[in-house]
């Protein structure tokens, strides 16, 4: 003899399912209202269920966790691996076909680290960052030289720090950047 949970009537074991305490008339009865769809009524019922049994729902589930705690963690750590090379065989695919992008955000990355944004940037103005970006990229696609986007007054200067903001930005080859390095102002010769 066996009690229900459900209905706390004391019943014989074989109205019960293997490894169940509800017996096959409360299981069913709940199963026809999932299939009615009628959730708000099923809702209830496991609430009402869940409150008076907290304490042993909680065993089962740890019970359960225990028991098959190995098997989960490396089925969690594998699709984690096949999930972190998704991303990145996506990434990497996404830096060849957009290098100007990476390169605005790798940038605003840097200056956000050195705290070199500064609050009073707007929507307009990211764009015309990520434009200077696309555009050295184009310059360096039809002229076969190497441009890139400095900033006037460099972030990490000596005796002056600017900010990374599109007032701040223009674009030079490659050669001329190298040599101007981090000086401001900077002078020929």
């Amino acid at each position: 003899m066996k009690i229900c949970i459900r209905c706390n009537i004391s019943k014989e074991d074989t109205s019960f399912r293997k490894n169940r305490n509800a017996c096959r008339r409360c299981n069913t009865e709940l199963s026809t209202i999932r299939r009615r769809k009628n959730p708000e009524k099923y809702n209830i019922i496991r609430r009402a269920y869940c409150k008076q049994n907290s304490e042993q729902i909680t065993n089962t589930n740890k019970k359960s966790y225990y028991k098959n705690r190995t098997a989960r963690l490396a089925t969690v750590s594998k699709r984690a691996k096949l999930k972190r090379q998704e991303i990145n065989v996506y990434d990497r695919e996404y830096a060849r076909k957009n290098p100007d992008k990476r390169t605005a955000i790798y940038a605003k990355r840097r200056a956000a680290k050195l705290n070199r944004i500064p609050d009073w940037l707007t929507k307009s103005d990211w764009i015309e960052i990520k434009w200077a970006y696309k555009i050295a990229r184009q310059l360096t696609k039809e002229t076969g030289i190497e441009h890139e986007v400095d900033h006037i007054i460099p972030l990490k200067g000596k005796n002056i720090s600017g900010l990374h903001c599109p007032q701040n930005l223009q674009i030079l080859t490659a050669k001329e950047n190298n040599i101007k390095k981090n000086k401001f102002p900077y002078i020929k010769g």
